[in-house]
């Protein structure tokens, strides 16, 4: 009995992958390490955004319009948190972090 109460504890539990855009170099590795394939690389032309917003982001980059930008899109539901990924960032890019919710009666 003991075991089970165990083995179903949530070892991963509160902790989450925390991504810093500004600190990727948009090499694939997390994407190639990732067991759930939940990180994937996109065109930003790829993804359902309105265009003052794609135009905002190539702005910030200071992207022409011939150059491609790429975003990191995460399937939070896929995610085992195994943090792989971090492990992997050659940036720290993708770090993982523990957090804890705290509740407040008013």
């Amino acid at each position: 009995q003991k075991a089970l109460e165990q083995a179903q504890r949530c070892l991963q539990c509160h902790t989450d992958t925390i991504y810093d855009p500004e600190l990727c170099v948009l090499c694939g590795r997390c994407a190639d390490v990732c067991p759930e394939q939940c990180l994937v690389f996109v065109p930003i032309e790829d993804v359902d955004m309105p265009e003052d917003q794609k135009q905002y982001a190539k702005e910030q980059y200071q992207l022409t319009d011939n150059e491609p930008l790429t975003v990191l899109i995460k399937d939070d539901t896929a995610c085992i948190r195994c943090g792989l990924c971090a492990v992997r960032c050659p940036t720290e890019a993708i770090t993982m972090e523990r957090f804890e919710f705290e509740e407040s009666v008013v």
